[in-house]
């Protein structure tokens, strides 16, 4: 018997004392990263700070928010290849109010878009301004903008942060008997 217990321990390899310390610096080091995360998660859920409210508020207004994205229909042909009915792209645009910003971070006015799209849009001031003063998360101003217009309003949105959206519309042609 005395035979087989030394048997068991010369098979079992010995672990150097160098790799114990590595495996328990891991493991200490692995336990205390774990217990910081878990405590910055916990304060940001938990603790009634302003990142926490607005990290809510932000969450809240990203899941009620609605956006629609519109599928792009083909053209319709009759039975000999003339065509029925042609899909066309339209430029709508589109302003987030609460997100009016220049590219350097200042905040632009709402009279200022409004004044900006009532000059290149030939649209009321008044009109246009009562949409930006909504609550609404975007708001069109434009549909079915002309190509013109639209090119000249761009070098306008590279320097603000006004949405640009392609919707899409449908013609149909008139049939005669």
């Amino acid at each position: 018997m005395a035979k087989k217990a030394k048997l068991r321990k010369s098979r079992i390899p010995k672990v150097d004392s160098s790799i114990k310390k590595r495996l328990l610096i891991f493991l200490v080091s692995s336990f205390v990263i774990l217990i910081i995360l878990n405590l910055r998660i916990s304060y940001l859920q938990f603790a009634p700070t302003v990142a926490g409210r607005n990290l809510s508020d932000e969450a809240r207004r990203q899941q009620r928010e609605t956006i629609t994205i519109m599928p792009r229909r083909g053209n319709l042909l009759d039975r000999n290849g003339m065509g029925l009915a042609f899909s066309v792209e339209v430029d709508t645009i589109s302003v987030t109010p609460s997100r009016l910003l220049a590219s350097n971070g200042e905040e632009i006015t709402k009279e200022e878009v409004a004044h900006v799209f009532s000059d290149i849009f030939d649209l009321y001031y008044e009109e246009v301004l009562e949409k930006l003063h909504t609550d609404e998360i975007s708001v069109r101003v434009v549909e079915r903008a002309e190509q013109a217009r639209v090119t000249e309003l761009r070098e306008w949105i590279i320097e603000n942060r006004v949405a640009r959206n392609n919707y899409h519309a449908r013609y149909y042609k008139t049939l005669s008997s």
